[in-house]
């Protein structure tokens, strides 16, 4: 009886290890992706691994190892890709550069996904491991989303949609502010229509909607002066619906009148907006209320004739 469960015992174990060689095999390729027989004649060889009937997974190498590409396919015959699949290149990396994505002794070249043979869903594609592209797809054709990313891999410079096979709609060249400097609009045929040069439109600074020095010295007729000089510095918001958000007195005169400042700038009727790039933006402004003899006198505002910076709303 032991020695007839032991012969059973050891004849599944040969069974299942059989199975198991079977779903595990290695092929030789040469330069034309061909099966060959002679290892000699291979130029690269592919570990394959069946998953199911209907699932191949397959990591490709060089002979000298290093790892070629690895995904998944539909067929034995591996003709039919479906599934994730990442190619590699070796390459030296560069030091230096943000979003570095390395895998196993490579770099990460091009991953994605395809769908019976077609490429399906985004595709990233890298240079020395830095993301340099992103690509939509569907079946084959561009489609969705397309993003040119920088030489650091750390921020968009180029983007737009993709609409079967061609562009079409708003494509634009972005600063390292974030705002389009060019744009490029493409009708439904993938024609440019139209074309914006924002890097050539000056900024334009917030302006009043009335003479700021007479409209403080109205609001605060009532106060009586402490002192008869003196100055208050208040900033504030002028948001790109001309509302007056966020003041605060960085320089204080007194409690008081740095009350009736504030409350007059706030209630004060709307500005006309800062311009930039084509659009009405949020602008951080500010202001010096200048005390002579009792009475305020609005200085320029000096920042004014300085740069304006979009990427965080304020002069320099």
């Amino acid at each position: 009886m032991i020695k007839k469960l032991l012969f059973i015992l050891f004849s599944v174990t040969v069974i299942s290890s059989n199975l198991y060689a079977q779903d595990k095999y290695v092929v030789f390729m040469d330069r034309n992706g061909q099966r060959v027989a002679d290892r000699m004649q291979a130029a690269s060889y592919s570990f394959i691994q069946k998953l199911q009937d209907s699932a191949w997974f397959v990591k490709e190498f060089d002979m000298r190892d290093t790892i070629i590409s690895s995904g998944y396919y539909k067929d034995e015959k591996l003709t039919i890709p479906t599934g994730k699949f990442i190619y590699y290149e070796k390459k030296q990396p560069l030091t230096g550069f943000a979003g570095i994505n390395v895998d196993t002794m490579n770099h990460i070249k091009i991953s994605g996904y395809f769908l019976n043979g077609k490429k399906n869903g985004v595709w990233r594609e890298y240079d020395t491991g830095r993301l340099q592209y992103l690509k939509t797809y569907v079946d084959d054709k561009l489609d969705g989303l397309y993003q040119n990313f920088s030489m650091a891999g750390d921020g968009v410079v180029f983007e737009g949609y993709y609409v079967n096979g061609h562009k079409e709609g708003d494509w634009c060249t972005l600063g390292s502010d974030g705002f389009a400097d060019r744009v490029e609009v493409f009708n439904k045929k993938g024609v440019v229509v139209k074309h914006y040069n924002y890097v050539l439109n000056d900024f334009r600074a917030p302006e009043m909607p009335y003479n700021l020095s007479t409209y403080m010295k109205r609001k605060t007729e009532n106060y009586v002066f402490k002192r008869s000089t003196g100055k208050i510095v208040v900033s504030f918001v002028v948001t790109k619906e001309g509302s007056i958000t966020n003041p605060k007195v960085i320089t204080s005169f007194d409690q008081e009148l740095d009350d009736l400042v504030v409350d007059a700038l706030t209630s004060s009727a709307k500005w006309k907006p800062a311009f930039a790039k084509g659009q009405n933006i949020n602008c951080n402004f500010t202001i010096t209320l200048n005390i002579y003899e009792s009475s305020l006198n609005l200085s320029n505002p000096a920042n004014l004739h300085k740069k304006y910076n979009l990427q965080t709303g304020s002069y320099q």
